[in-house]
């Protein structure tokens, strides 16, 4: 057994017990003061010792025990981001918005706390502080955090402090005894077929780039991430297929990146109308053009969407297009996602399966298409009910 005992006196002992090291580097220890009867022999008082220890170390080695270090959560944190994310294999997009959470606000509202100290009050107040505080860029407006943002922060210390729990630094998580943030079920927003129409109507005027784009959004319910990670080699114009392989996003600090999707079930391939394949077609044609034209300074990545030298083009790039798009056109207000709702929804409406719908989604079960798409799924179901009976009386009559 891994520990040492001293004498720290006429009747008092030391016993320190060690098990493997922390990952600052660090020896992972604990220590123990022991005072024993004057009248206790010196061989009486060392086998208690070791009695104590032995309880001692099998509680530091079961997680009963904690590290007598006292670490900050700024501290925490540090190992944390060096440590466990990196070897978890964590995108460097979720490294990103885990430095934004901490900090945006945790750091700077609990970075001093000891961990050991961390209590589920303390936790429980910042949450109540972040609900009373404006969200980013509504500062003048007092718009403050929603439930679901702070549901983010959430997850973020729980993760945190259970990568604690597992150094050994802390024996339970306090943050696992705090009400987590209730969040609101956002109801997916979505046009009407008329609507989308009039939306590709608009649309026949809008750049190429543009009207590619928003139209795979709505005819081929795709992403902003798995749009702007398109390459032309994804895509077969005689057959009418598109292989949906990867998602770009952006890294601050690094750049455009481009990454498989999180599940086996994102890679997909899905059919196009043939109006979607004229459009790209179209596109072809005019990003070799441009190549002609920008000669050497052409950047050939191979993206079907590009900036102006050849780049693949900013996820976020079409998204903040549409927006200004739709006012300029007087039509309803809805996110660039939001077309992904509505192409799902107008299929549900023409009574395509919904396994078909969940593929074409890429979601990995159709118990997730009905989570997001159950009014158009109950819709669809009436409708089928309607029509049953509507059969069945007329072979009556």
């Amino acid at each position: 057994m891994p520990g040492t005992i001293e004498k720290r006196g006429k009747s008092a002992y030391r016993i320190t017990v060690s098990d493997g090291y922390n990952p600052d580097g660090t020896q992972r220890r604990m220590r123990k003061t022991l005072r024993f009867p004057e009248e206790m022999t010196e061989r009486a008082c060392l086998r208690a010792c070791e009695q104590e220890s032995a309880l001692l170390y099998a509680q530091l080695q079961s997680g009963e025990a904690v590290c007598a270090k006292l670490l900050t959560l700024e501290e925490l944190a540090r190992l944390y981001m060096e440590d466990h994310a990196t070897a978890a294999g964590l995108t460097e997009k979720t490294k990103a918005g885990y430095r934004e959470l901490l900090e945006g606000r945790i750091l700077p509202a609990l970075g001093r706390e000891p961990v050991q100290k961390l209590t589920p009050q303390k936790i429980s107040r910042f949450y109540t502080a972040l609900y009373r505080e404006p969200s980013k860029g509504n500062h003048a407006s007092g718009k403050t955090l929603s439930a679901s943002s702070v549901m983010h922060y959430h997850r973020m210390l729980r993760a945190l402090l259970n990568y604690a729990v597992k150094c050994g630094y802390i024996a339970t998580n306090p943050a696992l005894r705090v009400t987590a943030p209730r969040q609101e079920q956002r109801e997916a927003a979505y046009y009407d077929d008329v609507q989308s129409a009039r939306l590709l109507k608009a649309l026949e005027d809008a750049p190429l780039k543009y009207r590619a784009g928003v139209m795979l959004a709505l005819l081929g319910q795709l992403r902003k991430g798995e749009i702007a990670g398109l390459d032309w080699q994804d895509a077969d114009l005689d057959a009418r297929l598109l292989h949906i392989r990867r998602s770009a996003t952006h890294v601050p600090g690094v750049g455009v990146v481009v990454k498989s999707p999180k599940t086996q079930s994102g890679k997909r391939l899905i059919a196009l109308p043939q109006d979607m394949i004229d459009v790209l077609k179209a596109l072809k044609r005019e990003q070799a053009a441009d190549r002609l034209q920008m000669g050497e300074t052409w950047v050939d990545s191979g993206a079907m969407f590009t900036a102006w030298n050849g780049s693949r083009q900013h996820p976020d790039t079409i998204g903040k297009w549409f927006s200004r798009f739709l006012a300029e056109h007087n039509l309803p207000h809805i996110r660039f996602h939001d077309l992904r709702h509505t192409g799902a929804s107008l299929l549900f409406s023409q009574g395509v399966d919904i396994q078909t719908i969940s593929k074409r989604l890429g979601h990995s079960k159709t118990s997730v298409t009905m989570d997001i798409y159950g009014h158009a799924y109950d819709a669809n179901d009436r409708r089928a009910a309607d029509d049953l009976g509507a059969l069945l009386r007329r072979k009556q009559g």
